[in-house]
């Protein structure tokens, strides 16, 4: 019934952004983008509510400064609900634990490759929620 609709879902993280592209764009992390977050991570008390399942790191850049933001991108606890993180300031090592500006995470399986159609969509809908969707000409999408 919705399959017309599939091929408009972008089929990577960087066909997300469609405008402003010159000014920002959005990429799965690079190796090197991890790695310049990689220190310990005082895990504290995470509770089961703060894992996040199938994780990918997302790059956000920005042309005017070079600046790089990374977030993270997965499936929140039990509830299985797509989230994106605010930006991450330190991520452990041995990848058991990330903290953002907001919260520390536990991290569970790591997801390869590109997100799901599922994830690709929670990530439109998390761009549009943070007020950024419209200026990158991300899809809307209505539930």
């Amino acid at each position: 019934m919705l399959d017309h609709l599939v091929g408009l879902i972008p089929r990577t993280v960087s066909d997300v952004v469609t405008h402003n592209r010159d000014q920002v764009s959005l990429a799965l992390a690079s190796p090197v983008d991890a790695q310049r977050l990689t220190t310990p991570v005082g895990a504290g008390c995470v509770d089961e509510a703060a894992v996040l399942h199938d994780w990918r790191l997302l790059a956000f850049r920005y042309a005017a400064d070079g600046s790089v933001d990374v977030a993270l991108l997965g499936e929140l606890g039990s509830t299985r609900q797509t989230f994106l993180t605010s930006p991450v300031v330190a991520l452990d090592p041995d990848r058991v634990h990330a903290r953002t500006l907001s919260a520390v995470y536990r991290l569970g399986r790591r997801g390869e490759g590109e997100p799901s159609e599922r994830q690709m969509i929670g990530l439109l809908r998390a761009l549009h929620a943070h007020g950024v969707g419209e200026a990158l000409g991300v899809m809307p999408v209505v539930t």
